[in-house]
C-alpha cells in the first residue's frame, strides 16, 4: 500500500540522518537523541515485527538514558520521550510495561 511505501521513505530518511549524526557527533549528542527518538516513534507505529519492536525499545531506552544524564527531572524533552515510550509500549500490547514510563512522566510533569 501507498502508506507503507511512505513510511519506508521516512524510515530510510531517519536512518540516514541518524547514521550521519552518530558518525559525526557521537551517541550522546542531543541531535542524535532527537533523530533516534523520532525513528523509535515511527517504528512503533509501523506494522509490528519483532525487529521493529526491539529496535524501537532500544532506541527509546538509549534516548531516555542520555536525556536523564543531561537534563534535570521534569525537562520537557525527557517527559516527552517517556510519554512517547509509554505510547509505543501500549501500541505493542505491553500496557503493564507502559505504566512505568507513563508514571515517571506524570510525576515529573506535576
Amino acid at each position: 500500500p501507498a502508506r507503507d511505501s511512505a513510511f519506508d521513505v521516512v524510515e530510510q530518511g531517519y536512518r540516514t540522518v541518524l547514521a550521519v549524526r552518530l558518525a559525526r557527533l557521537g551517541p550522546d549528542h542531543l541531535d542524535v537523541v532527537s533523530v533516534a527518538r523520532s525513528l523509535a516513534d515511527l517504528l512503533s507505529w509501523r506494522t509490528p515485527t519483532p525487529e521493529r519492536l526491539a529496535e524501537s525499545d532500544r532506541l527509546f531506552a538509549e534516548a531516555t538514558a542520555v536525556l536523564r544524564a543531561r537534563y534535570p527531572e521534569g525537562h520537557p524533552d525527557l517527559v516527552t520521550t517517556l510519554v512517547s515510550r509509554a505510547g509505543a509500549l501500549e501500541r505493542q500490547g505491553r500496557a503493564r510495561e507502559a505504566l512505568a514510563p507513563a508514571r515517571d512522566a506524570l510525576a515529573m510533569a506535576r
